[in-house]
């Protein structure tokens, strides 16, 4: 073959290759960090630090987002909030990045690699469940190069060690990924439609500030009643707080399980004493203090005594 005709067609090849490692550029990125640069924000919390933050909270319909500088930082808040220990057992590919084991090393972990499949570099799906024990604590799959892992098999091992995975407010993400349940506010899906789309099996939970509604979602199916806001809360502003009285209400008027939501903490929590509710659903308690499995402890130990 000429090499010139060699020449043109590797160029061809070449056009149909996703590039590994460099950057995607849409046109405005230069724009970008100029207009940062005047703003005197390079540090990050400045206006792009928002505008990210926002976008996913909006896409992925969360109430918290938390940008990290890097992969290796959040893996290891994640390794922090999984509460790993001395002794906890982590699956992993065994063929990954070096702080994909070392944020979970860190916090004591024994990292038990599993193979990975040769056609997508993968963490080999088929192998999880032969590395689990009763010490596993987390899995990790790592999407390499772009190329998802089979997140059903994968969730499917977690179902069948019943590891119960709730997602809030998506009914759609539950439908794709396959988790147990949903939790619906008022403003979100009806339920009658979100049953429909999840059949009889799924979870489905429901909020209800008052004893009418709590009455209304019990007799719709709902699985459980989320009551609140009991107290003022960061992510639900404009939420009046709901009395304590109307929560002991809405706890004797229904047979389904009641959790307590909004601004429920470490301080708070044992005022809720004597409403008979079931439990407590908490954001910032948690994910805002410096060390979450302390925190966590802590209000599990409280709640032995708030709930009867």
């Amino acid at each position: 073959m000429p090499t010139e005709i060699r020449y043109r067609n590797m160029r061809r090849k070449r056009k149909q290759m996703i590039d590994f490692n460099r950057p995607a550029f849409t046109g405005r990125e230069f724009d970008y960090i100029r207009d940062a640069v005047q703003r005197g924000m390079l540090c990050g919390d400045g206006e792009y630090t928002k505008r990210c933050s926002q976008w996913m909270m909006d896409k992925f319909h969360v109430n918290h987002v938390m940008l990290t500088t890097s992969c290796t930082h959040a893996l290891e808040m994640a390794a922090h909030l999984c509460d790993i220990k001395p002794g906890d057992e982590v699956i992993m590919p065994s063929y990954t990045f070096v702080s994909t084991a070392d944020a979970f090393v860190l916090k004591g972990a024994k990292i038990v690699f599993v193979d990975i499949r040769p056609d997508t570099m993968n963490i080999d799906e088929k192998l999880i469940e032969a590395a689990v024990t009763e010490k596993t604590k987390v899995i990790v799959p790592v999407h390499y190069a772009g190329v998802a892992c089979e997140m059903d098999t994968i969730m499917e091992i977690a179902k069948k060690y019943n590891v119960p995975v709730v997602i809030d407010d998506d009914i759609y993400a539950v439908i794709e990924s396959g988790v147990d349940g949903v939790h619906i506010g008022q403003k979100d899906m009806d339920y009658i439609e979100a049953r429909k789309l999840l059949g009889d099996d799924k979870i489905i939970g429901m909020t209800a500030p008052s004893v009418e509604l709590a009455k209304k979602a019990e007799k719709l199916g709902a699985d459980y009643i989320g009551a609140g806001a009991v107290f003022n809360t960061s992510t639900k502003k404009d939420t009046k707080p709901l009395e304590l009285s109307t929560l002991r209400e809405i706890c004797s008027s229904i047979s389904i399980p009641v959790v307590a939501i909004g601004g429920i903490d470490h301080s708070n929590v044992r005022k809720l004493k004597g409403t008979d509710i079931d439990g407590v659903a908490v954001i910032s308690a948690l994910f805002g203090a410096s060390d979450p499995g302390e925190a966590t402890r802590e209000l599990v130990s409280i709640m032995k005594d708030v709930v009867q």
